[in-house]
């Protein structure tokens, strides 16, 4: 039996020699590079791969003529001690075990048949050993009555064995220049790609620095365009009417504040004849004593009226004789001061609303909105820009990694050290 034992068993690959001279390779010649580094070995691989294919297939028809011979081999009859006849087990377990067999054979040919990959050859054998392990045990009880031909199909299936681990080695040692190969135009193709790409990049890159450069230059435009406005006699007249009513506004506040002062000089006896006023004139001192502004309008004659009845009721009002003087000699120049500060007051707003309306005249004819508009959307178009240049920026591939893998395969294809260019 030590005819099938190890029968399954594969050997160990070799390894290839590391490259020891020189050689600097343009990049545009690295696919001439490589085409001339296998042209030759490629022609001598098909010529091996038809070779171990034929072998194969001489292997197959031979096995499958051999397992119909083990099918149709007389044997006599066999009896066990204890007389029990197994020959028709024997007779159905050679059956199955030659149908499954020739199966397997007849499926792995015609495969083989249609198939010129190298590595799909190894996948049909390796798989076609691997179920024939599995039919092992039907195999032993046969080993007796048919030991000639189990060990005629055992010393080819060993031969067989032997070619395919030849085929591994061969796969895994000389025609791995194969896959070095078709890896190297993997890399080239994608480091190209990637030049292409980074070169469409830059290219972008900079239209969009000269995209910005023009926005900016409009922007520039732009505040030129404001500038002139600004400095146009419009609007110089604008600065100046809004100086002047600046001017304007401190006057009415000076009036107002003077007028503030004047009713507060004689507040205390106006408070003191709330006491003996009417509802209605209750509610009107109260309003001016807490805005004395509004004296400078309407209210002014009512203050008046109320002065006088302050006056001609002092003595009910004002016990202090000296403040009662007082009241009486600053009562008199409160009213005319009144008087004086409501002129002044009316010529100033009107002055005021005048020089408002010239102002707001002035602003719909040198308004600069529309350039500002403008200047807001050219530097929103440019940070979209910068954005879309970030983003770019970001993408870039590190080709440098790739770019070793790539020298370190044509480095072993050549069995040189391959740098490029």
């Amino acid at each position: 039996m030590r005819w099938l034992k190890n029968l399954f068993k594969k050997t160990k690959v070799g390894q290839i020699n590391k490259p020891k001279e020189k050689q600097i390779v343009s990049f545009d010649k690295i696919s001439d590079f490589l085409e001339e580094e296998t042209k030759e070995k490629k022609a001598e691989f098909d010529s091996k791969i038809k070779e171990f294919r034929s072998l194969f297939i001489d292997y197959l028809r031979r096995l499958n003529k051999e397992f119909t011979e083990l099918e149709t081999a007389k044997f006599d009859r066999i009896i066990l001690e204890d007389k029990r006849d197994i020959s028709n087990i024997i007779k159905t377990s050679r059956k199955n075990y030659c149908y499954n067999s020739k199966k397997m054979f007849v499926l792995a040919l015609d495969s083989l048949q249609k198939e010129s990959d190298p590595y799909q050859m190894k996948s049909i054998i390796s798989e076609l050993f691997d179920r024939l392990n599995k039919f092992s045990r039907d195999a032993q009880i046969l080993l007796n009555p048919f030991q000639k031909q189990m060990k005629k199909i055992s010393s080819d299936l060993k031969k067989l064995r032997k070619e395919l681990d030849d085929f591994d080695l061969f796969l895994t040692g000389e025609y791995s220049l194969i896959q070095k190969e078709k890896k190297a135009r993997e890399l080239l193709s994608k480091i190209t790609k990637y030049r292409l790409d980074n070169k469409q990049k830059e290219d972008k890159k900079k239209e969009i620095d000269e995209n910005i450069e023009k926005l900016k230059k409009e922007i520039k435009e732009q505040n030129s365009k404001i500038l002139k406005i600004q400095n146009s006699n419009e609007a110089k007249e604008l600065r100046n009417l809004e100086k002047k009513q600046i001017s304007l506004e401190r006057q009415i506040e000076n009036i107002i504040s003077d007028t503030t002062y004047s009713v507060n000089s004689i507040s205390r006896q106006i408070r003191e004849y709330l006491y003996i006023a009417n509802k209605k004139e209750r509610a009107g001192i109260k309003a001016f004593l807490e805005n004395p502004e509004i004296l400078l309008g309407r209210e002014q004659r009512f203050f008046e009226e109320i002065a006088k009845k302050v006056k001609n009721n002092i003595k009910k009002i004002e016990s202090n004789e000296r403040k009662r003087k007082k009241f009486l000699e600053i009562e008199k120049r409160v009213v005319l001061s009144l008087n004086k500060n409501k002129r002044e007051y009316k010529i100033i707003s009107d002055r005021l609303r005048e020089n408002i309306r010239k102002i707001k005249k002035l602003k719909q004819e040198i308004t600069t909105e529309k350039e500002e508009q403008e200047i807001a959307k050219l530097r929103e178009q440019i940070q979209h820009l910068e954005k879309n240049k970030k983003e770019l920026e970001s993408e870039e591939v590190n080709r440098k990694g790739l770019l070793e893998d790539l020298e370190k395969i044509l480095s072993d294809i050549s069995g040189k050290e391959i740098r490029t260019k």
